[in-house]
């Protein structure tokens, strides 16, 4: 009995030691993002500024609640869901003032919720949880970026459940940090290992994805559109900055994206889904024009190019009958049950018509 008082004792007094130790030497570590980063390499947000973390989404916009309980009191015609390329852009704002001046017979209201960073594994996880109890007419989907980027050590598909450990009561512990980062390897990770971790949303998953998010849209009653993800880049000129960070091999840049561009068209064809294929709009612009539509980092589009995706995502709504449709209103659809996906697989809070394009 003693000996094993003894034994427990001695365990307590190594453990507590190391967690002194490790405190002494200044180590913290915690698997919730710190930052965000969305294109040019100088653009970080600071998590506590802009972001916050999210135990399912991994991290959000603090404004989301906002936009949510305003979108819960007047139900939204359009909800623009999406990366940065939603968020940063402004695109949404002119889309809505599109649809004032030409349509100004009705009150239009739309919501951003457009997140720096999220791949279709954050607008899966939202469109169960928070965009499908709104009950909007529309919801325009604009993913494709971040999907193929280099994962952080996980997939998003991985990395989300990770986050309850850090978390829990226990999780201010250096000890506990230390054996959280070494289970996911951060421990292991060897020079040049980041480049083995694969996409974040691998193309199969990135599918699947936008498959569930289509079918859940209209079971509810929701009309889901999907946009591709128009490019700026030129092979053999892409930028340098993606290199390691983003992707191993610098050249697969434009023929890796477009097969992630070809995968939204296919999902619409399969589900016979709206598709605003803006990608191919931009593609078919001549090259000096295209390439002027976009900020440095060949992602994010400048304000030339907001306004042709205004312009096209206008078109494509009007094509597909989306702006003769009744008034939102108070249309008996069924709420859906918020649940997170199986592990398988500062910008403008919102529009309204009349407001003023960035």
């Amino acid at each position: 009995m003693q000996l094993s008082l003894l034994s427990v004792t001695s365990v307590a007094a190594a453990l507590g030691a190391t967690e002194v130790g490790l405190r002494a030497a200044g180590f913290s570590w915690h698997l919730r993002p710190e930052k965000v980063q969305f294109g040019w390499p100088h653009s970080l947000a600071e998590m506590e500024n802009r972001y916050r973390p999210d135990p399912e989404l991994i991290w959000a916009r603090r404004d989301a609640p906002e936009i949510l309980a305003r979108a819960r009191r007047e139900r939204p015609d359009f909800v623009f869901v999406g990366d940065s390329c939603v968020e940063l852009s402004s695109w949404p704002q002119r889309f809505t003032q599109l649809l004032a001046e030409r349509h100004p017979q009705r009150p239009w209201r739309t919501e951003s919720l457009g997140t720096a960073g999220w791949t279709t594994y954050q607008g899966r996880v939202l469109l169960l949880r928070d965009v499908l109890p709104l009950r909007p007419r529309v919801v325009t989907v604009g993913f494709g970026w971040n999907d193929h980027w280099l994962a952080f050590q996980r997939p998003d598909a991985q990395l989300a459940p990770l986050l309850s450990l850090d978390g829990s009561r226990w999780g201010g512990l250096r000890l506990v940090q230390l054996v959280e980062k070494g289970w996911i390897g951060g421990l292991g990770q060897r020079a040049g290992a980041h480049a083995d971790t694969g996409p974040r949303v691998p193309l199969a998953e990135f599918r699947d994805n936008l498959r569930t998010i289509v079918q859940a849209a209209r079971q509810h009653g929701v009309v889901p559109l999907l946009l591709t993800a128009p490019s700026g880049h030129v092979r053999g000129r892409e930028p340098e900055y993606l290199r390691g960070r983003f992707l191993a091999d610098l050249h697969a840049l434009v023929p890796l994206h477009e097969s992630y561009v070809a995968a939204v068209r296919e999902v619409a064809r399969a589900e016979h889904a709206p598709l605003c294929d803006l990608a191919a709009s931009f593609a078919a612009m001549p090259q000096p024009r295209r390439v002027g539509s976009f900020r440095k980092d060949g992602i994010h589009t400048n304000e030339r190019g907001d306004a042709r995706i205004a312009q096209l995502v206008y078109d494509c709504a009007q094509r597909e009958a989306l702006l003769s449709a009744t008034p939102a209103g108070d249309a008996a659809v069924p709420a859906p049950t918020a649940s997170r996906p199986a592990a398988r697989s500062a910008p403008p809070a919102g529009s309204r018509a009349g407001a003023s394009p960035r």
